[in-house]
């Protein structure tokens, strides 16, 4: 798993479907080490650099949906994910400034997908809500409506 992530954090942005199907195989592979699995997973979100924040998300999102098809919505990934759902937002909210609002939209459709079912949306709602407001981005398409 981490030279799957370390192959991903040194090639150039965006994440292959191939890297992200590998890394969630072998989540669900080592179940049992879940707990080691999320750190890994929550580590490299916290470290690497700023263009990879998204492809971290999109892993993490991916591998929950998955487990949640596969192991039902009360499995490890989703639990554990759930507790460090609000670390790993703002990790991921320190990407690139294009990429803000890709990531407002994953944490948008998790709450109306109830991928998280644990999840209090005010939780995770605000802080989304205060990282848009300060993305240029956003302002530019609130300025145009």
């Amino acid at each position: 798993m981490k030279k799957e992530l370390d192959k991903i954090s040194n090639s150039a942005p965006p994440i292959t479907s191939k890297a992200a199907g590998t890394v969630g195989k072998l989540a669900l592979h080592y179940i049992t080490y879940y707990e080691e699995v999320v750190e890994l997973l929550m580590e490299f979100i916290r470290n690497v650099h700023t263009e990879h924040k998204i492809s971290g998300l999109y892993l993490i999102d991916g591998l929950v949906k998955n487990a949640n098809r596969k192991l039902g919505k009360e499995n490890n990934y989703t639990l554990v994910f759930t507790h460090n759902l609000r670390e790993l937002i703002e990790n991921a909210f320190q990407c690139t400034e294009e990429d803000k609002p890709k990531v407002a939209r994953v944490v948008r459709i998790w709450i109306e997908e109830d991928v998280f079912p644990f999840l209090d949306p005010n939780d995770v709602e605000q802080p989304v809500l205060d990282q848009l407001k300060s993305n240029a981005y956003y302002q530019s398409l609130n300025q145009n409506v």
